[in-house]
């Protein structure tokens, strides 16, 4: 079912709630022109937690779902979509600084989302939209227009203004480069008594504008306080890092000192030459001496020539009004959102419900409030579904279940145990399961929790290709808690890589393994038998779940427990059509194992056993070593 009725409710992503850090304004910023707008907007950390910025940062008890919200803005490339609900990208950063963060990493993230929102920068919309079409994400070319810009308030020009205006952080004055990036030029302003510098005091260790004249304080992060100082100036400075010059991104300074009512004093960036060309002015020379006599002689003119000044402040204002102004963009990205949206899910949403998709939650948590269960469940927008629970426990309490009107199945098993057990539970149950040309079937636990859009774009899959036997997505997981939290898309090494892993990942099976392989299977093995042992699997490219790992305690030698995780140092090695079973005694490592799994050709790493069998142990640790 696609999406089409409006909440009138967004939420917007904050990745650092208790930092000063220009997202948090922006965020203030949207929110108000939402306000405006009568749209409500919620604020939401990495995992989904609505945040109060406000009063109270930490996280409430509420996160948001498909069902709250008509989409989510992320505002930074470092965070994926680890929450339910169409998400958008800004695409604010200069590419130089996606590469010097991590281009690999950070640009995967990006493409987790829906979709993106462009600033006017062809080099950032051209280099998203490669990287999604060569990694087969299947984005759309930026359409919507959303740029670094205000609602105000707008402040009127006066004759009594005079100085230049300049805030920044100066976050890039750290030990490896001790000066401020425009620091010989305002070196030179700062003897003339001309320049008012605002910004932090102190950025961490270092304290970007000490020993300058010039220096006024900071400026409170409350959405409206920068325009009111800046009106009190008679210019301000909009100069870029080079970074912005480079891919032609404007800052949110031009669109401040506009609003501010002050004349911005621009260096060379193409984005404000196409769109303001000479209704602004412009700083000339190359070195910084012939830069700070440009922008002396430019004060000098604007303080002999006020009523110019007032007309080209007024021209830039109604131009900002019509154009530029935040409730304007918003306003018109609500009335492109649904027709985008539409065409976005219809590339990758189930064409119909013909298949049904019997959801299998195996229960092996006595402490499991179903909670999870239920969020994934009601969340998803494919209607044709039934739940099967397999528990280990013959007296668990479903009526929280009945509660929100959920039909389930017990499963009877024959084998009720442990985790380790598993697969021989599902096979002793497996008569009770629905057969048939459209049943599809989804193991999943408490670990996992899917968005709306999870179940529907698995089915996909299997619609588009008859010989797909597993149809996959890409996952994503929380490192940390709390302020360090870090989102980071999940890979296959990351199956079993240092922090945990996917044990039992909710892909789409076109049937259920045989009984050959349910019967040996353990959760702790799910995820990784199932990708070696079918052959044909088809990956979403979409981030439809979020997943918690399930590994706890682990050593670099041996497990501090089996039911943690057996995979790095036990292991069977099965052919697909000959299912012998191979076995030895080696304690290795959990990379000795992903080595053993990159070498095989011959036989398909499929899982895990207890006891080895001494005989192939040399033959082993060559591959091993």
């Amino acid at each position: 079912m696609l999406s089409s009725s409006s909440k009138n409710c967004f939420a917007l992503l904050c990745d650092w709630p208790h930092a000063k850090a220009a997202e948090n304004e922006t965020i203030k910023r949207i929110s108000s022109a939402a306000k405006s707008l009568n749209k409500n907007v919620l604020v939401i950390n990495r995992k989904g937690e609505v945040i109060d910025l406000e009063n109270d940062i930490h996280a409430s008890d509420r996160i948001i779902t498909n069902d709250d919200v008509d989409f989510v803005i992320n505002l930074h490339f470092t965070s994926p979509r680890v929450y339910d609900g169409f998400s958008y990208l800004l695409l604010w950063n200069p590419l130089k600084f996606l590469h010097d963060w991590n281009y690999e990493r950070y640009a995967a993230s990006m493409a987790s989302n829906h979709d993106s929102i462009s600033c006017g920068s062809s080099f950032a919309d051209e280099c998203f939209y490669r990287y999604s079409f060569c990694q087969g994400y299947q984005h759309l070319f930026p359409q919507i227009r959303l740029n670094h810009t205000n609602s105000g308030p707008y402040f009127d020009f006066y004759d009594g203004r005079s100085g230049v205006f300049y805030c920044g952080i100066g976050w890039d004055k750290n030990n490896a480069n001790p000066q401020q990036r425009f620091h010989d030029v305002f070196t030179i302003l700062d003897k003339k008594s001309v320049l008012k510098i605002y910004g932090p005091k102190k950025l961490g260790k270092s304290e970007p504008w000490k020993n300058f004249a010039s220096y006024q304080g900071e400026i409170a992060f409350d959405g409206t306080s920068l325009f009111k100082t800046i009106s009190q100036s008679l210019l301000g400075l909009a100069i870029s890092h080079s970074a912005h010059l480079e891919t032609e991104i404007a800052t949110s300074r031009i669109f401040e000192i506009i609003a501010g009512g002050a004349l911005p004093l621009c260096d060379n960036n193409s984005f404000i030459k196409k769109n303001f060309g000479d209704r602004v002015l412009y700083i000339d020379g190359k070195t910084p001496e012939e830069k700070a006599s440009s922008i002396l002689q430019h004060h000098e003119w604007a303080l002999n020539n006020k009523p110019a000044v007032k007309t080209m402040v007024e021209d830039l204002q109604n131009l900002m009004k019509e154009k530029f102004d935040l409730a304007v963009q918003l306003k018109k990205l609500y009335e492109q959102h649904f027709v985008r949206r539409k065409e976005i899910e219809e590339m990758y949403f189930a064409r119909s419900e013909k298949m049904r998709v019997n959801m299998i939650y195996f229960l092996n948590r006595r402490e499991d409030d179903l909670s999870t269960l239920i969020r994934s469940f009601k969340a998803q927008s494919y209607g044709n579904k039934s739940l099967f629970i397999l528990s280990i426990f013959s007296d668990f309490d479903y009526s929280s279940l009945e509660k929100e009107g959920i039909n389930y199945h017990l499963l009877k098993s024959d084998n009720v145990s442990d985790e380790t057990q598993f697969g021989q539970m599902l096979q002793s149950a497996r008569n009770q399961l629905p057969s048939g040309e459209n049943e599809r079937y989804m193991v999943f636990t408490k670990n996992s929790l899917m968005f709306y859009d999870h179940l529907t774009s698995l089915v996909r899959v299997l619609e588009d290709d008859g010989e797909v036997e597993v149809a996959d997505f890409l996952a994503a997981r929380l490192l940390g808690s709390g302020e360090t939290s870090d989102a980071i898309l999940i890979d296959d090494e990351l199956l079993i890589k240092k922090g945990g892993a996917i044990l039992c990942k909710p892909f789409l099976l076109r049937d259920l393994p045989p009984f050959f392989i349910l019967n040996s299977l353990s959760l702790n093995h799910f995820t990784v038998v199932i990708l070696a042992f079918f052959k044909k699997k088809k990956n979403t490219k979409r981030t439809t779940s979020a997943e918690t790992p399930l590994v706890t305690k682990l050593t670099s030698k041996k497990l501090v427990n089996y039911n943690d995780l057996s995979l790095f140092c036990d292991v069977i090695l099965l052919n697909r059509d000959i299912p012998n079973i191979l076995e030895y005694d080696l304690k290795v490592t959990k990379n000795d194992i992903y080595k053993i799994m990159k070498k095989m050709s011959v036989f398909k790493p499929l899982m895990c056993v207890r006891k080895f069998i001494l005989k192939i142990r040399n033959s082993i640790r060559g591959i091993v070593r």
